[in-house]
């Protein structure tokens, strides 16, 4: 009686545990699928914004770019495509200096982009980021608001 107790046990967790993978890989698809679409959009000529990195900090900056009527194309590694045409803007929200400065400074050469943000995550750097005509983002303070004064400032300057 115990044994067969147990071994329904045994089932039944593996069980729940091939369905969890199954959902994980489903929203793995899924996720595909939605950046296939995203670069799709972005080779078809609409205007694009390239977000670098992971993580909490590039979903809320994935909605702020969509207000401002772009597409945003989230990478997580240093990885460029020929295809995309009508990049606008790209931000760099990395841990690394190196990743920011590389990202930033490629896509403004490839895509003759003149709006490029990345975040300085050790001060040694900042010279380089403002050799690179990259605006510098203080991680410490809320990127979306950073990026509402910049973009302010700068419609301020061309009117």
């Amino acid at each position: 009686m115990f044994v067969n107790v147990l071994l329904i046990a045994v089932v039944l967790a593996a069980g729940l545990y091939g369905y969890y993978l199954v959902s994980r890989l489903d929203n793995w698809a899924a996720g595909e699928k939605e950046q296939n679409l995203k670069e799709e959009e972005a080779q078809s000529g609409e205007a694009c914004a390239i977000l670098f990195g992971s993580g909490r900090q590039i979903r809320q900056l994935e909605g702020w770019v969509e207000n401002y009527g772009l597409v945003p194309i989230v990478i997580d590694e240093v990885s460029l495509q020929r295809e995309w045409t009508n990049i606008r803007l790209v931000i760099a929200a990395s841990p690394s200096d190196e990743d920011n400065l590389s990202i930033c400074h490629l896509i403004q050469k490839m895509y003759h982009t003149k709006q490029a943000y990345g975040i300085c995550n050790d001060q040694i750097n900042y010279i380089m980021y403002k050799r690179f005509h990259i605006h510098v983002l203080d991680e410490k303070t809320e990127i979306t608001q950073q990026l509402e004064l910049l973009f302010r400032r700068n419609e301020a300057g061309i009117a």
